[in-house]
């Protein structure tokens, strides 16, 4: 698969900060985008995906029993985000095991 673009990237780090702000409890402070898997980091990145590629759009493109990483490309590149979030969408659902993650 290919790699995830810079666009597609950003598109996903500003998605999470938006998420952090609107799901913010308590006036909590802004903290920077880390790659570390805290709950409130896990809950901007469950945020983003969804906003940016909700996986009830993702299911109804899906062949029904083709989950391949060429229509997995073909979805990211129409919702303009990384095979990797559409990837993880369908491990997250149950569409595919989690071990194809590995395999990324």
């Amino acid at each position: 698969m290919k790699k995830s673009s810079y666009r597609a990237n950003r598109r996903f780090e500003l998605a999470r900060m938006i998420g952090d702000r609107i799901l913010e409890r308590d006036n909590e402070p802004l903290v920077p985008i880390l790659r570390s898997y805290t709950y409130r980091q896990k809950r901007q990145r469950a945020f983003a995906a969804q906003l940016l590629c909700p996986f009830e759009h993702v299911a109804e493109e899906l062949q029904r029993d083709d989950h391949s990483e060429e229509i997995q490309e073909r979805i990211a590149t129409r919702y303009g985000v990384s095979p990797m979030l559409v990837r993880t969408q369908l491990v997250n659902h149950e569409f595919v095991d989690r071990e194809t993650l590995g395999r990324f």
